[in-house]
């Protein structure tokens, strides 16, 4: 069932580096099309979306498989634009390797960078292309010094590039064969034994050599490159070369237990949910009753589609290494586990939504519909964090950007038949204890209720995240309550002191008490948060703020002029490097400041600077910026009030 030789590849870039129109023509090259589409004319194969053929960008990742010689390669098309990073951020998890797009006149640029880190993380085999070289100011030798500089790595360069002068463009392998003593010479950095014999003039067997070449690309070594130019199809048959060459298909053994990912959901008017999914282990035969490992539930499979060579094909089972469409699983997420989580790579989170927006609907009749499809929405798209706040009747999304916003819009409309309205995003804020408290309640009154609770809190370091703890056995307090307490504490740092979620802590329960008569199912639900209040409240919280990491290039005679805008918006940098008549300038600047100064940079100094971003974390923001946001709902700070809301008996 499984095809022989088959490997999972994701082509990653930043906007605009030509990685749609690599996608376009390595169809053509395998004849998985006929006639080459362009980005342009919004005929690319892999831009389906009506957005995405409008405005000539890729928003969702698309999947497809072609063959090239004895290989099937599942190549997914991912979006290069920042704000639908969420979309990459799945695709990563079920990938055996990735070829990252690089633009010959821009160099490495914010999302590229953004995106080595991402597969330099996950261990993942990595080419890079080239692209554009036959572009005004494309400059391959310089990408070359960039891709070694920047990203600390061994290039091998595959291919000699000519014809740059005459518009004539030619590749010419560079590791052949017939250069055994080039190839010794490079491998002899990386391996002893080839080092031994290229000091002793030894010659060693070519294919022992390409064994040794491949290892030191798995281990991610070193780095082939490629270069050509996708519009003129330059290029691409080597590209197919490399990947079957250079990316090892993972162990696929579908003797084992089930393990497979859901990585995409999407709608479909006629079939309802389609549940996208990569098998790693086992296999899938329709109407499996599949156990949900994330939800702790099961569905039945009513369908399954395998990508094939041609598209989507109806199958009676999929087996490991397939990609697959699964139907009826209703009630499945992005980033659900399948069977067992043994096989599944660990997530990877590329980027974190920054930004926060309300959202309304241009008609108020319509307020319930659109709660409805946004959380239809929130199904596929976990990144999006809609939020529908029924006490004051608010929906609020977490976003990327304001490129989001505009697609968002385009869906609601098109699928829902929504119009609706964005307010001004603003930007996301975190707090963190300024030292260790205990938060203290005695939930005993009015009956009937009982509930004691105290808990330590206590500051972690940066990035930490949120971590929590019991101390009290079971005979102290049942289990039942015990898991009741646990689920009610991140909900109750969803709001902290100034509002904010509150991050970098750990919560301790150090002792609790119920009563046998006089507790109730809910009181373990209500007290968590008041105790959790009164513990921020004496440990005090701090704002944290978001920044980006930086990194500019402008002309040497403009230099003094950015770091001056740089200072004035609260940006910390090391001392500027000068190639040439170009500064380098790296460092990180907040986030609110970020979020205009592109652009603003671009204007200022004719197109002539740049600036790059990708996200660096929350840092503690100055004493002198207070930024606090409106609660909602009750605070639990204010006990009676916060308690009649919770019984639901406030008047309102």
């Amino acid at each position: 069932m499984k095809p022989p030789n088959v490997r999972s590849v994701g082509l990653l870039a930043h906007v605009d580096a030509g990685k749609t129109t690599v996608t376009e023509q390595i169809l053509f090259r395998t004849k998985t099309i006929r006639r080459l589409g362009r980005v342009d004319d919004g005929t690319a194969q892999t831009d389906f979306l009506p957005i995405e053929r409008q405005r000539g960008i890729s928003v969702q990742a698309a999947p497809i498989a072609v063959e090239w010689k004895d290989t099937t390669i599942h190549l997914i098309d991912t979006p290069g634009h920042m704000d639908f990073a969420a979309e990459v951020e799945r695709s990563l998890q079920v990938l055996d390797g990735a070829v990252l797009v690089v633009s010959a006149v821009e160099g490495i640029q914010a999302h590229t960078d953004t995106l080595w880190h991402a597969v330099d993380t996950l261990d993942l085999p990595r080419l890079i292309f080239i692209n554009k070289i036959d572009r005004a100011g494309a400059d391959v030798d310089a990408c070359l010094r960039e891709i070694k500089e920047r990203w600390h790595t061994t290039v091998l360069p595959t291919h000699a590039v000519g014809g740059l002068e005459t518009g004539s463009l030619t590749l010419t392998p560079r590791w052949q064969p017939h250069q055994l003593d080039a190839l010794m010479e490079f491998l002899a950095d990386f391996d002893d034994d080839v080092l031994e014999a290229f000091l002793n003039e030894t010659k060693l067997p070519y294919h022992q050599l390409e064994t040794i070449l491949r290892n030191q690309v798995e281990r991610h070594l070193v780095v082939p490159v490629l270069a050509g130019c996708a519009l003129q199809g330059v290029g691409i048959p080597e590209l197919l070369d490399a990947i079957c060459r250079f990316v090892t298909p993972a162990a696929h053994n579908s003797d084992d237990k089930l393990s497979a990912l859901i990585y995409q959901v999407r709608h479909d008017p006629r079939r309802g949910r389609l549940s996208h999914a990569r098998v790693f282990s086992g296999t899938i035969a329709s109407r499996d009753v599949l156990h949900n490992v994330t939800q702790d539930a099961s569905a039945s499979v009513t369908q399954i589609e395998r990508l094939q060579s041609g598209g989507w094909k109806e199958s009676a089972s999929a087996a490991a290494g397939d990609m697959v469409i699964l139907q009826g699983l209703r009630d499945a997420h992005v980033g659900d586990v399948l069977g067992s989580t043994a096989h599944v790579p660990r997530p990877y989170s590329l980027a974190i939504p920054l930004l926060s927006v309300q959202v309304h609907p241009a008609a108020n009749e319509d307020f319930l519909l659109l709660a409805r499809a946004l959380q239809e929405l929130d199904a596929e798209d976990p990144r999006l964090t809609f939020t529908w706040h029924k006490d004051s009747q608010e929906l609020v999304l977490s976003i990327m950007g304001p490129m989001q916003l505009e697609i968002l819009r385009s869906v609601l409309e098109s699928r829902f038949q929504l119009q609706v309205d964005f307010g001004t995003p603003s930007i996301i804020y975190r707090e963190t204890p300024v030292q260790e408290g205990i938060g203290r309640v005695r939930y005993t009154m009015p009956k009937p209720c009982w509930a004691c609770l105290d808990f330590a809190i206590k500051p972690l370091s940066q990035g930490s995240g949120f971590v929590y703890e019991s101390q009290v056995n079971f005979d102290t307090l049942p289990r039942r309550y015990q898991r009741q307490t646990e689920a009610a504490v991140p909900k109750a740092l969803e709001q902290g002191l100034l509002g904010w979620e509150v991050t970098d802590l750990k919560v301790t329960l150090i002792d609790a008490e119920y009563h046998i008569e006089h507790t109730h199912s809910p009181d373990f639900t209500v007290a968590p948060p008041m105790a959790i209040m009164d513990g921020l409240s004496r440990a005090g919280t701090r704002l944290l703020e978001p920044r980006q990491f930086f990194h500019i290039k402008a002309p040497t005679d403009v230099s003094g002029r950015v770091l001056h805008d740089l200072a004035q918006r609260r940006a910390e940098f090391e001392n500027p490097t000068v190639k040439g008549d170009t500064v380098h300038i790296e460092g990180a600047i907040p986030a609110e400041e970020a979020l205009e100064y592109p652009m603003e940079l671009a204007a200022k100094y004719g197109g002539q600077a740049s600036m790059n971003t990708r996200f660096a974390g929350y840092f503690p923001a100055p004493t002198s910026l207070q930024v606090s946001r409106k609660r909602r709902g009750v605070n639990p700070l204010d006990r009676a009030k916060y308690i009649l809301a919770a019984r639901s008996a406030l008047e309102t």
